[in-house]
């Protein structure tokens, strides 16, 4: 793609958007569409088969088949956190207000939640929501249903089966929903940077460059070291290969507790399989398998580049 900007893959990998100061890019099966952003992009999430992004307007494109949401109201309209259940996005304005939008539907305000968003969760129709006063509310469709204190500023946020897991500044927690109940975990020390929660593992990056994968029981499934103010970008859907975001601009992939490829190209973006990066090049966005950059040991027996 001869373009330049942050790349995102769509949920089947096989379709790729470009974020841009002024535009998403996107690239199907040959065919290219440009879609205006008001400012440069704030929030992507992907559902079963769309990718959302948001830009600081409150500007909200889905995608496919492409579909523009603009929020209404003005200044808090900024974006909190985008979900997916399905393929149906709920998008959390700043404001409080929740949205539901689904590609080629009118949008439909969903809740406002009083202390505004700044994460957000769904699964199995329950909605977890991260206000701006160090409370996460569990709502049963719209009804709410239970609070937990947990902290002012939330890392991330993700449902699983039967629970959430919630990623605070000092602490991680796990909020099991039935019955309520929530468990504190330090998991490491000093404050955390950033985290990325994928599927069925979550990692996160403490300001010292210490890094952990851990699953949604809080069990450690893996530790690395990088370099202090590093942080988490993106990963696959499980949360197994991460893309790492060093101060400086380097950008690095991690599995397994080991960082297996870096670069200083600028932009960097796996797809949600694990099987392909997408990077900036000479001529803009280049797709290459991962496993054509991989270091020999890593390389499965019989695999690789020709």
């Amino acid at each position: 793609m001869a373009v330049r900007g942050q790349p995102v893959f769509l949920p089947d990998g096989q379709a790729l958007a470009v974020c841009s100061d002024e535009a998403l890019v996107l690239s199907r099966y040959g065919q290219s569409e440009h879609v205006e952003l008001r400012t440069g992009p704030r929030l992507t999430a992907t559902g079963a088969t769309c990718l959302a992004v948001a830009d600081w307007t409150g500007r909200v494109v889905l995608t496919p088949p492409t579909t523009v949401f603009d929020a209404p109201g003005k200044g808090l309209t900024v974006p909190g956190a985008l979900a997916f259940e399905g393929d149906t996005l709920y998008a959390g304005m700043w404001n409080g207000q929740i949205w539901t939008v689904s590609a080629g539907q009118p949008p439909a305000p969903h809740l406002r939640h009083p202390a505004g968003v700044q994460a957000l969760a769904v699964h199995e129709g329950v909605l977890l929501v991260a206000g701006h006063d160090g409370r996460l509310a569990v709502y049963d469709k719209t009804d709410l249903v239970a609070e937990h204190e947990v902290e002012p500023l939330i890392r991330g946020l993700r449902g699983h089966e039967g629970c959430a897991v919630v990623v605070g500044e000092r602490h991680v927690y796990r909020v099991d929903l039935d019955p309520p109940r929530m468990i504190r975990d330090q998991l490491g020390s000093g404050p955390i940077a950033g985290a990325w929660m994928g599927e069925s593992l979550t990692v996160i990056v403490h300001e010292d460059g210490t890094g952990l994968w851990f699953d949604a029981e809080l069990a450690v499934r893996a530790a690395f070291r990088i370099p202090a103010g590093a942080r988490p970008v993106g990963a696959d859907r499980w949360g197994k290969t991460v893309v790492l975001d060093y101060p400086g601009g380097t950008r690095a992939l991690a599995r397994d507790g080991r960082v297996v490829y870096t670069t200083e190209a600028g932009a960097l973006a796996i797809s949600p399989d694990g099987e392909h990066l997408a990077m900036t090049g000479p001529r803009g966005i280049t797709v290459v398998p991962v496993i054509d950059v991989l270091p020999p040991d890593e390389v499965p027996p019989g695999e690789g580049a020709s």
